[in-house]
């Protein structure tokens, strides 16, 4: 379950809110990271994006950007042993 921080923000002209810093914190991000940013009814999901896979799903460190795509290295040796 979420934890509840009891903060209340609202939003600025331009439809922007602010993340607390503590949340910031807790989720490691930085400057340069992303938020995968989704909803489901009433409720809005925010998270750290993750890369991944666009063939297998994987989360790996070591993934191989082609084409803009990312692609890890086990489907990218299978690729290539395709081809």
């Amino acid at each position: 379950m979420a934890k509840t921080t009891g903060l209340l923000r609202g939003f600025d002209k331009a439809g922007r809110f602010v993340i607390p810093a503590e949340m910031v914190r807790t989720l490691e991000l930085g400057v340069d990271d992303l938020l995968e940013i989704s909803c489901d009814g009433t409720t809005i999901y925010l998270r750290k994006h993750q890369p991944f896979c666009v063939f297998c799903g994987e989360q790996d460190e070591k993934l191989v950007s082609f084409k803009n795509k990312n692609i890890c290295q086990s489907c990218a040796a299978e690729i290539t042993s395709v081809v």
